[in-house]
């Protein structure tokens, strides 16, 4: 969610029933009767008005309302119906939106004449039949309970995490399918065996859950992106416990290399022929080179910010003049068989980390990891003439990505 959608007001609140006026910020229809746009509301509802604890927050997260997986096996479970009244047309449509949910706890942080700007958008996909959902239930039995957590390579961070540990552990669900043991309320007191582990960091802002790298990192990573969070005043620490409450979509190892870097390891020249060797993660991963072009732009590393000079380089650089283009991109898919005459990539056979149980998953991980060669022929023997490996800028793991 990142515009605003309506703005919100409590009409009504009695019993297992609120009654919600919106009113929409352009022309489309301020409400829908869907069970995931009401929970929704009400989960902003809670974020709006944290300091009122209350059992709606401790069940559902923000990260659960985003989650398709969860919305599906349980919005039903806690929204009973939704009904649509008193709907008006015209620039900005309003309407009353009648929510009825499984237990009067899940209306305790809503209170008559509450406003809030409201990010609840239309994400319609079907349901499944949900029992009602009542205070403190626990949710399915996990048969493993390793699984409530993954562990990630720091490179999965990139530029954004330098230090701390190889392998970072980190929770595989959103907040609310975990609590915490006892804190730790001075960062100095966290114990080693923390560092690189799944914890829930509170600040006065709020709370997040990642992997704690010290001396105040939190290295967060989920579906929808990644991050860290550096702060010094961090009110307290807890490890991540697994609750046993309901879980919704699962953190894959697919989602959590998606930004990994392929590292070049290797260059070796032989006549027109170029190989390079790559440091692959595991998994079933490519390289991004998916044409000529991109073949190109990797070998002519730094061409177009001028601070290469080898023969390629400043030829590249000539026809960029010559022609008038301006858009590296452009110049690249023009003149690439100019240059390269053909290429090819080899792998080592990589496996599903997904369909691992999670220790051989994480196993794979901290063992050495596969190479992958790019073997390029180039149609003079000029433009195979390449820099060491590591005398290539960063910018080579930034245009070498893993698929």
């Amino acid at each position: 969610m990142s515009s605003k959608v309506s703005d919100v007001t409590v009409m009504a609140c009695q019993g297992t029933t609120v009654s919600l006026r919106l009113v929409s910020v352009d022309d489309q229809p301020a409400a829908i009767e869907y069970e995931n746009f009401a929970i929704m509301l009400l989960e902003e509802a809670a974020s709006c008005f944290s300091e009122r604890e209350s059992p709606f927050s401790q069940e559902v997260s923000f990260e659960d309302t985003m989650d398709e997986e969860w919305q599906r096996r349980f919005a039903r479970g806690f929204i009973t119906s939704v009904r649509v009244s008193d709907e008006t047309e015209g620039e900005f449509p309003t309407a009353i939106l009648h929510i009825e949910v499984s237990h009067p706890a899940w209306l305790e942080h809503v209170r008559v004449g509450d406003t809030w700007e409201s990010y609840a958008y239309e994400d319609l996909y079907d349901l499944d039949d949900c029992p009602p959902i009542r205070p403190g239930e626990s949710g399915p039995a996990s048969d493993d309970p390793s699984e409530a957590f993954l562990y990630l390579p720091r490179a999965a961070w990139g530029d954004l995490l330098k230090t701390g540990p190889e392998l970072l552990e980190i929770p595989a669900y959103s907040p609310s399918a975990y609590t915490t043991g006892d804190p730790v309320h001075d960062i100095k007191d966290v114990p080693a065996d923390w560092i690189g582990r799944a914890v829930r960091v509170t600040t006065e802002l709020g709370d997040e859950d990642g992997s704690f790298v010290p001396p105040h990192t939190l290295a967060r990573l989920d579906a929808h992106g990644r991050g860290v969070s550096v702060g010094a005043h961090i009110r307290s620490i807890a490890r991540l416990v697994p609750n046993g409450r309901r879980r919704g979509g699962r953190l894959t190892h697919a989602m959590g290399l998606n930004h990994l870097k392929a590292e070049p390891v290797g260059a070796r020249q032989n006549g027109r022929q170029v190989e390079l060797s790559f440091r692959m993660p595991p998994g079933r991963r490519g390289l991004a080179l998916h044409s000529a072009s991109h073949v190109l732009d990797l070998l002519a590393q730094g061409w177009d910010e001028g601070d290469r000079e080898s023969a390629l380089a400043l030829a590249l650089s000539a026809d960029a003049e010559r022609l008038g283009i301006s858009d590296p991109w452009d110049l690249l898919e023009r003149i690439a068989d100019t240059y390269l005459a053909d290429y090819t990539i080899t792998y080592v056979p990589g496996i599903d980390l997904d369909g691992l149980p999670p220790h051989q998953a994480r196993a794979m991980l901290a063992a050495e990891w596969p190479t992958a060669r790019l073997t390029v022929t180039m149609t003079d023997e000029r433009w195979a003439t390449l820099p060491q490996v590591d005398e290539w800028p960063e910018s080579v793991g930034t245009r070498v990505i893993t698929d």
